[in-house]
């Protein structure tokens, strides 16, 4: 499963299943009456246990679907390694990409693997007693 960020908006959770680690990434549009650069794609990383506002900002989507750093992390070896596979998710074949999703019992977005492909979210299966 692949995704053009030229198009691409919304959430994209990726896991490497030899580490089982996993990033979440969202790209949302900036609404037009926005003080920080409206209109604008931006690229954010999930940085807290809030899948619905803990995610910071580190880049621009281009119209060409390149990711534009912002300035801090242009030396950064992880965020540039976030631009490379943003903008090529092919080139990581070995990794699963997931697309965002919602719990069925609660409508929550799901983030974490493991929920996006059971549809359900963590409090959720704690609640049903699964």
């Amino acid at each position: 499963m692949s995704f053009n960020l030229r198009t691409h908006s919304g959430i994209i959770t990726v896991l490497n299943p030899d580490s089982g680690d996993h990033r979440t990434f969202r790209v949302r549009r900036q609404r037009d009456d926005s003080r920080f650069m409206p209109g604008e794609r931006l690229v954010a990383l999930l940085t807290g246990p809030d899948n619905n506002s803990n995610y910071r900002a580190f880049g621009k989507v281009t119209s060409q679907g390149n990711v534009h750093l912002w300035r801090q992390h242009w030396d950064n070896p992880t965020y540039e390694w976030f631009k490379k596979f943003l903008e090529n998710p092919q080139a990581y074949s070995k990794l699963e990409i997931n697309f965002e999703g919602r719990c069925i019992r609660c409508g929550r977005k799901l983030t974490t693997p493991e929920s996006v492909k059971s549809g359900i979210g963590p409090h959720c299966r704690k609640e049903m007693g699964l």
